[in-house]
Order: C-alpha cells, then structure tokens, then sequence
C-alpha cells in the first residue's frame, strides 16, 4: 500500500514538473526549458528549469522566436525583439456584390421585387463579434405591384419600367469568432426605400391616370445570416430578413385591412472579398 502510494505521488510530481515548464524557442533552433521571471525592453531573465533554485540566466529579445508559457499563453517576438502582432486569418473588411435579392411585402403583395446591390461591412472589435454594414440594392418593381386586387388597379396598365432603391446601414452580431469559416449572425437595420409608381396606383380615384407618385418607406429590419469564408479572401453569404415599416406614403386610401402599413421580407445572396 505503502509503495503505491510513493508511486502515485512520484507520478503527479512528475506531470506537474513536465507540464509547469516555459519553453523559450531561439532564432537559432534551440529551445530552453526555463522558468520566466521577466521580459523586458530588450532582455529576457528566466531560470534553468533543471536548477531553478540557481543563479538568474538572460538573452537578448532579438535573439528569441517566441515563448510558450506553462499556462498555454505564447508570446512572439519579430526580428526586432518586439511582439509580433499576429496575423489574422481572415481580414476585418468585407465588400460583396448582391447578384439575386427578393423583396416582398407579407400582407397586401404590392411589392414583389427582385433585385441587385452592393454591401460593405466591417468587423469592429478583436474577435469579430460585432460588424457594421452597409448595403444598398435596387428593386425592380413587377406589374403586378401596381395591378393588385386589394386595390381595384386590374382596368389601368403601364408599360414604363419602375425601380425603387433600398438603402439599410445597420449592425450584425456573431456569436462565433471570427476565426471560424462558417459563422451565423443575427442584426438589426434601419431602411430606406426611396421609389416611384403610377399616379394611379397613388389615388385610384383620381381622374388623371398619367404621371407619377414618388414614395418612401422607412422602417427597422431584423436580420439572420449565414456567412461562409470559403478561402481567406472569398465569401458567401446568405440573408434572412424581416421587417416592419414605420412610414409607408405609397398609398393614399389606407381606410381598410389590407392597405395598412405591410411587413416585409427579403432575401438576399452575396459574393465578394474578405481583405
């Protein structure tokens, strides 16, 4: 009992030994097993690990890789004997084209609109947690948008093409770091949509049917993304938004259910750089 009881102990005394070492990695190959007691300007002071209770050793900075502490943590050092700083894996800059985007309005279906854009997003702390972004597309509005049966539009027709543009500057949220290729995130947006639409589809009573009705929207967007870094400088995204308009001026008669101010959704496809 005695005799296992010596073993055990020489056994933890051992992994404790081996494992509470630092290792310092020299430029020219070598790694010293020592025990760090500072690091300085330009020097660095440490112990010999097989006779820490001997007298104090130090090498100059330049002279040093980097060193791994017992704890894990490493520190590199340049050329120069400074700390390197160390290179990300993927860069904090993110500009994308939008080749295929779709919005629609959940409610009444006056919009249904695909469309094309822009994005530019930028990772604003170390990890990549939070980002600002900013993208901007342009909608191409459909026939139908102004030919709804809510509104009694099927005897007027129009053959000008109407577009809207959708600008929405917000901030994403990454609960994964940025180290990570495959990231979810979840944000939130404040949207502008500037565009125009037939007078008629305005004032379905006026009796002057040509010319037309230039509307905003304004509005807050929720949003759900997953976002692939397929390399260190392609990337895919894919956006699930959602959203409620606080301004909706694109209608004058808003006296029944179907023509209050309408949710809407969007999705949107991405490709571009990571630099």
């Amino acid at each position: 009992m005695k005799l296992k009881t010596c073993l055990l102990s020489l056994f933890v005394l051992f992994s404790f030994t081996v494992t509470a070492q630092d290792k310092i990695y020299k430029t020219d190959g070598k790694i010293i097993d020592a025990k760090v007691k500072s690091v300085g300007n330009s020097i660095i002071t440490y112990l010999r690990f097989d006779n820490l209770d001997g007298p104090s050793y130090s090498i100059q900075k330049n002279e040093v890789v980097k060193i791994v502490y017992q704890n894990g943590i490493v520190d590199n050092f340049d050329k120069h004997g400074t700390k390197a700083k160390i290179k990300k894996r993927f860069g904090d800059n993110i500009l994308t084209f939008i080749p295929a985007s779709y919005l629609v309005s959940i409610i009444d279906e006056t919009i249904k609109d695909p469309g094309i854009g822009f994005c530019y997003e930028r990772l604003l702390d170390e990890n990549g947690h939070i980002s600002f972004v900013l993208p901007v597309s342009i909608n191409f509005s459909q026939t139908s948008d102004f030919n709804n049966n809510y509104y009694g539009y099927n005897n007027y027709t129009t053959d000008k093409s109407y577009n809207s543009w959708m600008l929405m500057p917000g901030v994403k949220f990454y609960p994964a770091k940025a180290t990570q290729k495959v990231r979810y995130a979840f944000g939130v947006s404040l949207f502008t949509l500037l565009g125009a639409e037939p007078y008629w589809a305005y004032d379905n009573s006026a009796s002057n049917t040509s010319g037309d009705w230039h509307y905003t929207m304004y509005g807050i967007m929720i949003s759900n993304s997953i976002n692939v870094s397929i390399t260190n400088h392609f990337y895919m995204e894919m956006d699930f938004n959602g959203g409620f308009p606080f301004s909706d001026n694109r209608y004058k008669d808003r006296s029944s259910l179907e023509s209050l101010v309408s949710p809407l959704m969007q999705f949107a496809l991405k490709a571009g750089c990571r630099f």
